[in-house]
């Protein structure tokens, strides 16, 4: 896992492949697979923006401390190991016309196209046949 670090203000972020960031405002720091940030206790300087919540790890014991603000924590601590940023949950995207405003027209285009989605979808178990008859003994196609 990466994140994101703003070189200003050093907000985290989670770093998408996809994304494009402008690497003199931002710098990709390396995490492990479950977000937590080695720290070498060293550092006077914060890594997170003061109200910024965090979970950090200390070399004495395995379980997070945490669900605290950034400026709670002693970052010099040498004991301290690791923190992991809590990030705030993203949004998810809302209708922005109530169903019942929306014109006629509109809702049977969208389930003209469901339907034809759904149809679609109950061609893939013969393309799948077609598929497995053409590969060599032994290989076939599976579902994850």
């Amino acid at each position: 896992m990466k994140y994101l670090v703003n070189r200003e203000t050093k907000e985290h972020k989670v770093y998408s492949a996809t994304e494009f960031y402008d690497d003199k405002a931002w710098r990709v720091v390396e995490a492990d697979d479950e977000g937590w940030i080695k720290w070498d206790g060293k550092s006077k300087k914060r890594p997170l923006p003061a109200d910024a919540r965090v979970e950090v790890l200390f070399s004495y014991n395995n379980e997070a401390a945490g669900h605290l603000l950034a400026s709670d924590w002693r970052w010099a601590d040498e004991e301290l190991t690791h923190y992991r940023p809590i990030l705030p949950v993203e949004s998810k995207p809302t209708l922005e016309i109530p169903w019942d405003l929306i014109e006629k027209a509109a809702k049977v285009e969208v389930f003209t196209r469901l339907v034809s989605a759904v149809a679609a979808s109950e061609s893939i178990p013969a393309l799948i046949a077609d598929i497995n008859s053409m590969l060599p003994e032994g290989y076939e196609v599976t579902r994850r």
